[in-house]
């Protein structure tokens, strides 16, 4: 005998809710068999059980319920298997994605849990080399077209799938250091944690570099290069390249910008 079920007694039997039965009536995925004509009460039969057991699998792994719906229709075992195969096709597109992402997360925490020098200080350190694909910022180099170049940077890096680190950064020509036009960045960067061959990317060579912590806002960046750049020439070194500045905590991790903390590291050698 085929038994009948109602709406609740179907969606507990499955562990789902009653509006996810009256949804997948609505749109047509997944009706009741029967229709009470007198009362107008919906009645689900147990041949419907594992019609119903496999909309949730297929929900469960990440179908669309278009696709699930083409898919009932004249089912078969050769279209079942071509469903699954791009399903796994895109579940690991996904899973890419995602690891991805954990990469760029886990070096962001670790760049906050381990900043290595407080505000003021200044240490002379060797740094490794590294990759930094670029994005050249346009005339007159304030700050807008900084943060206009950032955003084409971070629009290339996503369509070319850049191996890039969640690290924006500028650099201040040598010339401009010189020249105390300390906020006017002749480009912007984003790290990569392998290398990618590209025409917009570049090394940071491994060198010694003098490097502080700005602490507030970036338009009072000026004093803390006059002392960076003041300390480089007591200690008898001069400077030898671009400066580097590494954006570590920002308006994702601060409230008010006087929190703001930029890395800035400068080449150096020994005169």
């Amino acid at each position: 005998m085929n038994m009948k079920f109602t709406v609740g007694e179907l969606a507990k039997l499955h562990g789902i809710s009653k509006q996810t039965l009256i949804y997948y009536d609505n749109i047509d995925l997944f009706k009741p068999n029967i229709v009470d004509k007198n009362n107008g009460y919906r009645y689900y039969t147990s041949d419907q059980l594992e019609v119903l057991d496999s909309i949730l699998l297929l929900r469960e792994i990440g179908i669309s319920i278009k696709d699930i719906k083409n898919f009932l229709i004249k089912r078969d075992d050769n279209k079942a298997l071509a469903l699954l195969k791009n399903q796994k096709l895109k579940l690991n597109q996904q899973l890419k994605s995602i690891q991805k992402t954990i990469k760029r997360l886990e070096n962001k925490i670790d760049i906050i849990e381990n900043l290595d020098l407080q505000e003021n200080e200044i240490l002379f350190s060797e740094m490794d080399l590294e990759y930094l694909v670029i994005e050249k910022v346009d005339f007159p180099f304030q700050l807008l077209q900084t943060d206009i170049a950032l955003k084409k940077l971070l629009k290339t890096a996503n369509e070319k799938n850049y191996p890039y680190n969640y690290q924006l950064g500028t650099i201040i020509s040598r010339e401009n250091l010189f020249s105390k036009q300390y906020t006017s960045a002749s480009y912007v960067f984003l790290p990569l944690y392998k290398h990618f061959k590209s025409k917009d990317v570049i090394e940071k060579t491994k060198s010694i570099y003098a490097v502080t912590l700005h602490k507030g806002e970036y338009c009072e960046i000026v004093k803390t290069y006059d002392n960076l750049i003041d300390t480089i020439v007591k200690n008898n070194y001069e400077i030898i390249g671009p400066s580097f500045e590494y954006c570590i905590l920002d308006s994702l991790t601060s409230y008010t910008s006087k929190d703001y903390i930029t890395k800035i590291t400068i080449p150096v050698r020994r005169l």
